[in-house]
């Protein structure tokens, strides 16, 4: 349990990470404006960020999360859409044990790899 508790708390490896992670999501998600109806009106920084392959990345990142929600968007709430608090509030948990995960792993093998 110890060690779950050590993984889950924050530095500036896993807060580097997830904001990282927070700014290919967002991105993705303004990106997705061409998927819209054609009335819906343009994103800032849709322009700038159009040559970048945000939109799927950040769909491959969320694959397991929408995986998850799908019985929930059979009932019309889509936990990935960014557009609600606990949306958001979702996502950026996910996002948060990603980063975690990620840098909990990486550090596992570093630490592996110089004891021996």
């Amino acid at each position: 349990m110890r060690k779950a508790v050590e993984c889950l708390r924050p530095n500036k490896w896993k807060v580097f990470l997830f904001v990282l992670l927070g700014l290919v999501v967002i991105g993705g998600h303004i990106q997705s404006w061409a998927f819209a109806p054609p009335e819906a009106p343009k994103p800032a920084g849709y322009g700038v960020l159009r040559f970048l392959p945000l939109w799927p990345i950040a769909t491959m990142m969320l694959l397991p999360l929408l995986a998850l929600s799908s019985p929930f968007m059979d009932k019309g709430i889509d936990i990935t859409s960014l557009d609600t608090w606990y949306s958001i509030l979702i996502v950026g948990g996910y996002l948060y044990l990603v980063a975690s995960l990620s840098v909990a792993v990486v550090e596992n093998l570093i630490s592996k790899k110089t004891a021996s």
